[in-house]
């Protein structure tokens, strides 16, 4: 009767194998899917403008992008009476306050709310007009006029954004972080838990087989 254990241990081990095989599935598809998402928007008067240096007005939360590989992206809506907005019916002046992170390679969706011509651009040096280093976008015009424009934010700091045509009715704040967020350690190409598992399966493995070959042989009859 030896041989029935060997073999029902054999077969445990294998069962645990194939419930660790299973379950390293699961881990393998969470960790390649995870990506990082928008943090969202933070109630703090005070975040887009820590200092005051720059003279741009308190707003009432400003909204944070985490970098991903395609780089943060916002849509505004550009009114010459109404100011900026996420969407068409929030536009205000000073409108959402954005916060990037130097280095970021940001996407901008501009959308015209009015018939008259818009731009968008970075005041580094606050004097309400697009200079030279500056990031401004092409023009835009007519209601639902819409174009997708990029740039890079290079110089850390909290500056006005503006429409060169409307330079103060159509406002806001950004605030490009001097830091990005700490990067995560490296964990070679699949990861420590994923790792981990996989040498957990290749060593059940080789005890079901062991065990296996040690029933096959209590099997044989003795010569």
């Amino acid at each position: 009767m030896r041989w029935r254990g060997v073999f029902h241990g054999g077969w445990r081990a294998g069962a645990v194998a194939r419930v660790l095989v299973f379950l390293f599935v699961l881990s393998l598809a969470a960790t390649t899917s995870a990506v990082p998402v928008k943090v969202g928007l933070l109630p703090s008067p005070d975040a887009a403008n820590p200092s005051g240096s720059c003279g741009c007005p308190r707003i009432a939360s400003v909204t944070v992008w985490r970098p991903t590989e395609e780089g943060p992206a916002f849509t505004l809506y550009g009114d010459a009476r109404d100011g900026w907005g996420f969407t068409n019916a929030s536009i205000t002046n000073p409108g959402p306050g954005l916060v990037v992170f130097l280095g970021d390679r940001v996407s901008l969706t501009l959308i015209g709310n009015d018939p008259l011509p818009h731009n968008w651009f970075v005041d580094y040096n606050n004097n309400s007009q697009p200079d030279e280093g500056e990031p401004s976008s092409p023009d835009f015009q007519g209601i639902g006029a819409t174009i997708v424009w990029n740039f890079t934010a290079d110089r850390p700091g909290t500056y006005m954004y503006r429409c060169r045509i409307h330079p103060t009715s159509m406002t806001g704040v950004i605030t490009i972080a001097g830091t990005g967020p700490p990067p995560q350690p490296p964990m070679g190409p699949l990861g420590l838990i994923p790792g981990i598992m996989i040498g957990t399966i290749v060593v059940v493995l080789l005890l079901a087989a062991i065990y296996q070959i040690r029933a096959v042989r209590a099997r044989r009859p003795k010569g």
